[in-house]
């Protein structure tokens, strides 16, 4: 899935398993520019030092530049989880957001639904 937003995006985790449910999503903020293409940058950005007096230390990505959030959910319930721009972005960010595929913690899996919002 990809859906361009601003400088965050809020992510909500639902399962209807009778019991929990576990699982984890990749998302991958890729910066636009004034027209809403891709924005020239390093590949990738591994760190990025804010100025001065506004973060005391630096931001760090995997070398991949993929932000990895793990889910709970179950009970007809979930959570839900606002993910950050890495840095700074007048233009925002397209975001990629992907589950894949991985083993379940038990076998009463109902499955589950993500919903992701721009901010």
């Amino acid at each position: 899935m990809t859906i361009d937003a601003g400088q965050k995006i809020r992510l909500d985790a639902y399962s209807d398993t009778h019991g929990l449910e576990g699982f984890y999503v990749k998302a991958k903020p890729l910066p636009l520019d004034e027209n809403g293409g891709y924005a020239d940058r390093i590949e990738p950005i591994i760190e990025v030092i804010p100025p001065i007096g506004s973060f005391d230390g630096y931001y760090r990505l995997a070398d991949d530049g993929i932000i990895k959030k793990s889910f709970i959910a179950g009970f007809h319930n979930g959570m839900s989880m606002t993910i950050s721009e890495p840095y700074d972005n007048p233009h925002g960010f397209r975001w990629r957001i992907s589950i894949p595929p991985q083993e379940q913690l038990h076998q009463n899996s109902a499955g589950y639904r993500l919903d992701v919002y721009g901010q």
